[in-house]
């Protein structure tokens, strides 16, 4: 069965439900209907952006030292630590509804079209 092309916007959504899964990079990629090397490429993007949003909340600390090559650490301040039991339900909710959400979007997307 052929899987079907999602747009762009609605790719990241998904990359970010499938953070939390369990599962494998290539079962990922397999359910969405890329490759390995694509998902990759979205993950490093979506998490480069994520983790900007996160600092500029307040929610992680960046420390970026100046060696070659370059290392950053990340670490939660007191206020990214408070959503920790939030973010734990969050995800065993996206593991649990990642299907129906998919479908959900697909059949808006073809009642849409």
């Amino acid at each position: 069965m052929r899987k079907p092309a999602y747009p762009a916007e609605f790719k990241t959504e998904a990359v970010s439900l499938y953070r939390t899964s369990g599962r494998s990079l290539k079962e990922i990629a397999t359910d969405l209907g890329v490759s390995t090397n694509t998902l990759l490429a979205w993950s490093q993007k979506m998490l480069t952006q994520t983790l900007r949003e996160l600092e500029r909340n307040g929610l992680v600390k960046r420390t970026a030292y100046p060696v070659v090559p370059p290392h950053t650490e990340y670490e939660l301040p007191d206020l990214g630590v408070s959503l920790e039991d939030i973010i734990y339900r969050l995800g065993g909710w996206a593991q649990e509804n990642i299907r129906a959400v998919l479908e959900a979007r697909q059949a808006y997307d073809r009642r849409s079209a």
